[in-house]
């Protein structure tokens, strides 16, 4: 019957050990072999002391002890050495002297000896290597040096694989707390049903639709339920992507499961198609996983890689509900009588604090949860604005809650538009000041009774906070809600003497974003071709071809019958004769005119009618590009997303159009031609061999030619 530690022995291979393990055992080994004079014998066998062979082995003995004595010494120096790297690396060295390492009767000893003062000491890893190369050098490697290295390479190999930074190795992070099973996950083709349990939560990446079956769920600080109806969710990977949250449920109905239940539906909008004209935004609707999904929608249950989703920190949830709070109740019909109209909120704050998030999660919540069935927003942001493309200030109609990031509803119904022509109030601000405070009385004027949230640029200092205080003062605020640092400064110049009940100051932090790889510049980029992509009849969109594959409006500007009164230009004068190349294959914005008088004189020296100088405060109607210029026969060829139905109704009404030009910039993937190519047939770009600094560049070049004709769409 074998025994209980041979079953062990025969259940379990005895462990491979290391180079240095071995060296280490057979030193025990032969140590507890060798007599030492503590512990030799008095007296010895006649046999031994008759011996002929006992001064050869007496030598042999002394040799293997000096041998063993002399691997011990180096061996406590090594594991000396390494410990001292190690808390090295973790930061627990203290500054102790070095001790030296001497061997006697084969008992190790340290002497403490002081180390000399800056002095960068070589770890044993390196010298092990440096002595190693050296050998290999002048071929003078012993056995001991051969049976050393495969010790070195081990170690060299733990101590690699300890060095590489935490960051570098790949994890997995939960971004899902939901976990499909056949229970919970049925695929139907063209939707597929969640089954959630209250408290979990699902990212969704793509274009889907979402329609609760039972339940409440959360999506951007937006409350669903049966009968919320379906609403379509954009969620491209240019942004953090929304999280569809099961809200907890207080009782269960009869029968019920204790599910909240979803149904997500295919949704395959034009929208998916924008890497066809601008690669760089290959990919966006889809998630990390390589697999393929016949769906416009993607769930992300985990990943390697970091995906930034929108989620609500916990220092908002007071702000935001006191808010949507004081909305409800000035908005009800029984209004406080200290109520003087509904609120108008005002969020400012620097760059990339989160106020566009903010003011998302706000609209949502009264939208889905108050009885309020509207809302205005004055979107003051040129540069990363939320409804309207770069270069303009608008105040929107909102009746349903915001749920893509700023490129997928650049079509939402607007109240009134002014064209900054700039990226940044920066260029202009008294024009800036003044286009938003008439967008204000706007609001004012035509909807006195729903509430106004107002969204500004993130310029908060120098100038930027003296045209923050001119908009504060003429906004008559009832709540100022600044996020990130600098409030300080904010509540200087706060007006105390207008509105009553006095202003509310909100002071919040800012929330931690999580960058994704696209720069606000590539955004902004989108949110161009995003407009004049959009098919205003359709309400889709079309990225079949870039925009010089478009045929364009031909508009006279000569003659009793010409469309457009003139060309205003921003910015630094322009040389006449250089005036139509300069224009060609530019943003212009489409601005109505009612009377002549608002209109300058014209330039007469150039061969396109120049209107010098900043335009009247105006109406903005949307962007055109101005594809070229026929000045022999006096007409303007341009590509705009506008409605023909609105353009025809501006000439029944006698209502005048000047196109006015700034600094905002045409997506160089526009200016190519169908496929891809820049040759002839492009208009604005060419490419040539000029003279160059370095080899192998290339010379793109604006090329603002007079194309041939085209035809009224």
């Amino acid at each position: 019957m074998p025994t209980k530690e041979t079953k062990e022995a025969t259940a379990k291979p005895a462990p491979k050990l290391s180079a240095l393990a071995q060296r280490r055992l057979r030193t025990q080994q032969t140590a507890a072999q060798s007599p030492t004079p503590s512990t030799a014998p008095a007296t010895r066998s006649p046999a031994v002391e008759a011996s002929t062979e006992r001064p050869a082995k007496k030598e042999r003995h002394e040799d293997l002890t000096a041998e063993n004595e002399e691997l011990a010494r180096q061996r406590a120096e090594i594991e000396k050495r390494l410990l001292r790297r190690v808390k090295e690396v973790q930061g627990d060295l203290v500054d102790t002297p070095m001790a030296e390492v001497s061997t006697v009767n084969g008992t190790v000893k340290e002497t403490p000896v002081d180390s000399p003062p800056n002095k960068v000491e070589e770890s044993a890893l390196a010298r092990i290597k440096r002595e190693q190369e050296e050998k290999r050098m002048a071929g003078a490697f012993t056995d001991e040096d051969i049976e050393m290295m495969s010790v070195g390479e081990a170690t060299d190999e733990d101590e690699a694989v300890a060095s590489v930074p935490e960051s570098l190795v790949p994890r997995t992070t939960q971004i899902s707390s939901f976990v499909p099973t056949d229970i919970n996950y049925t695929d139907n083709g063209s939707s597929t049903i969640f089954r959630l349990q209250p408290g979990e939560n699902l990212v969704l990446v793509g274009i889907y639709k979402l329609h609760v079956i039972k339940g409440t769920v959360k999506v951007s600080g937006a409350k669903f339920s049966e009968d919320s109806g379906v609403h379509t969710v954009y969620a491209p990977m240019t942004h953090s992507l929304p999280v569809i949250e099961a809200a907890s449920r207080r009782r269960k109905s009869n029968g019920g499961d204790g599910f909240i239940e979803i149904c997500v539906s295919d949704h395959h909008s034009g929208i998916l198609d924008v890497g066809r004209v601008c690669p760089t935004f290959n990919g966006i609707w889809k998630g990390p996983s390589k697999e393929h999904n016949r769906h416009s929608f993607t769930s992300i249950y985990s990943s390697t890689t970091v995906i930034p989703t929108v989620t609500t920190p916990p220092s908002w949830k007071a702000p935001i509900s006191q808010l949507v709070d004081k909305t409800e109740r000035s908005c009800s019909r029984y209004i406080s009588t200290e109520m003087t109209g509904p609120p108008i909120i005002l969020v400012a704050g620097p760059k990339g604090v989160g106020k566009s998030t903010f003011l998302r999660m706000l609209v949502n919540k009264i939208l889905t949860t108050t009885d309020v069935e509207s809302v205005a927003y004055l979107d003051a942001d040129p540069g990363q604005p939320e409804f309207a493309p770069a270069g303009i200030v608008s105040l929107n109609f909102l009746t349903k809650p915001i749920l893509g990031p700023p490129f997928t509803h650049t079509a939402i119904s607007h109240i009134r538009r002014h064209n900054i022509g700039h990226n940044s109030p920066r260029e202009d601000p008294p024009h800036y000041v003044a286009s938003v405070a008439d967008l204000v009385a706007a609001h004012t004027v035509n909807y006195p009774n729903v509430p106004l949230l107002i969204n500004t640029c993130g310029w908060t200092k120098g100038i930027g906070l003296e045209v923050l205080q001119d908009i504060l003062a003429c906004s008559n605020l009832s709540d100022l809600v600044f996020l990130g640092p600098g409030a300080s400064s904010i509540r200087e110049i706060m007006p105390s003497h207008l509105g009553s009940p006095p202003i509310v100051f909100h002071e919040v932090p800012a929330a931690q974003t999580t960058n994704t790889r696209f720069s606000p510049r590539d955004l902004r980029m989108l949110h161009t071709m995003s407009y004049f992509h959009h098919q205003p009849t359709t309400g889709n969109w079309d990225f079949t071809t870039p925009l010089t594959g478009l045929a364009p409006w031909v508009v006279p500007y000569t003659g009793a019958e010409r469309g457009i009164e003139g060309i205003a230009l921003l910015g630094d004068a322009i040389a006449s004769d250089e005036i139509a190349t300069a224009v060609e294959g530019t943003i212009v914005a489409i601005v109505l005119v009612d009377s002549c008088q608002q209109i300058p004189a014209l330039t007469e020296t150039a061969s396109v009618p120049i209107l010098p100088g900043r335009m009247p405060l105006l109406e903005c109607k949307g962007l055109a590009v101005i594809r070229a210029i026929d000045a022999k026969k006096g007409e303007v060829h341009l590509l705009t997303p506008v409605a023909a139905e609105e353009m025809q109704q501006w000439e029944v009404e006698g209502i005048k159009i000047v196109l006015v030009r700034g600094s905002l910039e045409l997506p160089v993937w526009e200016m190519l031609m169908p496929g891809g190519a820049i040759g002839d047939g492009a208009p604005w770009l060419t490419t040539g061999d000029g003279k160059r600094k370095r080899a192998g560049e290339a010379v793109w070049r604006v090329r603002r030619n007079v194309m041939r004709r085209g035809h009224l769409v």
